[in-house]
């Protein structure tokens, strides 16, 4: 990279981290390691996991999740809490290789919700929300460092700035802890999901994931698109436990919109 650039793409960096993490001085600066490529399995994981996967405070964040946060749900069946940062992370990477799986033998379709879009809205969102902390308790521990570590691949991935801004803002109506660190992993997995959906609409087509967080107080009855299955139908929106999933996929003159809704509890 010529001196020029290379000071400029410097800048950058130091800009998002301090825009990022002014409210947590402890945050490890961003990483000159080759950012993982979207769309494969080592997006998703510290380059560390399997060498690291005893960390204490950790285990404290998973402990603080399976004590008050509850879990959503999918559609159909019931999840578990994960009991250990090695369970989230199997489960997540079982998931990844799963949607890969179902993409490969996907064709783009305007009809029904595919297989690959069950897994990714109704099971994969939900995890890595309630891994991320979304709806927790403002008395929470700080996000452990393996999520932060991952969620500063998002801010390295040049021209995002703007999105993690506006996503940041919605995080924050929700709660004000750990809403940078928060908003960024939702830009790492909206990156992660594009790429693995791209092979649906060939080279010259395009993919658009998006996440929406309702924000509080609004009437649940109005929500658009509707909570999630098994989330509250009626009242106000006291705290969301996953956002909503909005997908746009374009092949040619064709468009085809997914969307599953935000898991929501009521007051």
């Amino acid at each position: 990279m010529a001196p020029p650039l290379a000071k400029l793409w410097r800048s950058l960096v130091d800009a998002l981290t301090s825009l990022f993490t002014r409210r947590h001085a402890a945050l490890p600066r961003l990483s000159a390691a080759p950012l993982p490529e979207p769309g494969t399995r080592d997006f998703l994981r510290h380059a560390n996991d399997d060498a690291a996967m005893s960390d204490p405070r950790a285990d404290a964040w998973i402990a603080h999740l399976r004590a008050t946060l509850p879990f959503p749900q999918p559609a159909y069946g019931a999840v578990e809490l994960p009991a250990t940062p090695r369970e989230v992370q199997e489960r997540m990477s079982a998931l990844d290789v799963e949607v890969a799986a179902q993409v490969a033998q996907a064709t783009f379709n305007s009809e029904g919700e595919p297989d690959w879009f069950l897994t990714l809205a109704d099971r994969f969102t939900p995890l890595a929300s309630w891994y991320a902390g979304v709806g927790v308790d403002a008395g929470a521990p700080e996000l452990p460092d393996r999520l932060r570590e991952l969620t500063d691949r998002a801010r390295r991935i040049p021209g995002i700035n703007r999105a993690l801004e506006w996503l940041a803002d919605q995080v924050e109506q929700l709660t004000r802890h750990n809403a940078g660190a928060q908003a960024a992993w939702f830009m790492l997995l909206k990156v992660h999901f594009e790429a693995m959906l791209k092979p649906l609409v060939g080279p010259e087509g395009s993919v658009e994931v998006s996440f929406e967080f309702p924000a509080p107080g609004a009437r649940v009855a109005d929500l658009v698109p509707p909570p999630a299955p098994g989330s509250a139908t009626s009242g106000s929106v006291a705290r969301v436990l996953a956002p909503a999933v909005i997908l746009k996929l374009r092949s040619g003159p064709h468009e085809h919109v997914l969307q599953r809704g935000a898991h929501v509890r009521s007051r």
